[in-house]
């Protein structure tokens, strides 16, 4: 029982990051598309970026204990599976915008709670893994 109250706590945690991060992650955005005209799957790129980077460093402080030695092979995996999750990003935001023609800051809204659930769910099974 202990072991699912852990993974909730986890959760709950990672969710208060999670969305300063998706605040951050939709304001860039905004911020590069609706003011300075870039294209849109660019500005997703730019803000998630930027949101991974916050995401990676408020969550390692406040809801994951590292097991790892070097502060860069941490870094190095939380940006692959964080490649994978842009990846997933830029995918909804196609298809939500040039094949759904949606508008780009509710798709880009959609685009963050999947890959909300896809960061936590590798994050806290693979990467932060712990034997409880």
């Amino acid at each position: 029982m202990a072991h699912k109250s852990h993974h909730w706590r986890r959760f709950y945690k990672y969710g208060i990051v999670g969305a300063s991060a998706a605040v951050i992650n939709l304001a860039v955005f905004a911020l590069c598309e609706k003011v300075f005209g870039i294209y849109y799957l660019l500005s997703t790129l730019i803000a998630f970026i930027l949101a991974t980077y916050w995401n990676f460093t408020m969550a390692r402080k406040f809801v994951f204990v590292s097991k790892y030695d070097s502060a860069l092979k941490e870094s190095l995996l939380i940006y692959l599976v964080s490649a994978v999750g842009v990846c997933i990003d830029m995918g909804v935001m196609y298809v939500g915008v040039d094949v759904w023609e949606l508008d780009s800051i509710l798709t880009k809204v959609l685009a963050i709670g999947v890959a909300f659930v896809f960061n936590f769910g590798l994050r806290n099974f693979v990467i932060y893994r712990e034997n409880i």
